[in-house]
């Protein structure tokens, strides 16, 4: 990997040409490597309120890995209390369930909180009007300038003008 002068190279793309050619390939016509990157659970929506382009990371509901999890503890835990709760102690799956779904719906929720109107979709299913404060005390917090008295007076008095204009054309 010795270079001229007059040819200069980022040693980093000169190695990843190297290893793009010596990778496997699945049939000596096919350009695919074998080698990809993990498959990731997005969700990839719009805002209503902002229309701002959003990713999510994650899966809508529990998978069966998050259920095998939750076994596998419950089972876990049944042996360490079993001079305790003996083969009741399996039935720890149901509490535990529980308080996973909980706790995986609330942070599901969290997430799809848009950070940059604090539009919350759930809010908006279940009561429109309190999504409405909540989108409105959000903006109270993050720009504060918007509500206060002294922005409102200048374009309370501009619009008392343009009334005053418009109705005096109308008299005429």
């Amino acid at each position: 990997m010795f270079f001229s002068k007059k040819e200069k190279r980022d040693p980093y793309q000169v190695l990843w040409k190297h290893l793009k050619q010596q990778s496997p390939q699945v049939s000596p016509f096919s350009t695919e490597s074998l080698w990809k990157p993990p498959k990731e659970d997005r969700w990839s929506f719009f805002c209503p309120c902002c229309s701002m382009p959003r990713k999510i990371k994650g899966s809508a509901s529990p998978t069966k890995f998050h259920v095998f999890q939750i076994a596998l503890t419950s089972v876990l835990l049944t042996t360490i209390f079993w001079s305790f709760f003996e083969w009741k102690g399996i039935f720890s799956f149901v509490p535990l369930w529980i308080g996973f779904e909980v706790f995986y719906r609330i942070r599901m929720r969290i997430r799809l909180r848009c950070e940059h109107c604090g539009f919350d979709p759930y809010l908006y299913l279940t009561d429109t009007q309190k999504a409405k404060e909540e989108i409105q005390s959000f903006w109270k917090q993050k720009r504060p300038d918007l509500f206060e008295e002294s922005a409102k007076a200048p374009l309370e008095q501009n619009n008392a003008q343009a009334s005053s204009v418009g109705s005096n054309d109308l008299m005429s």
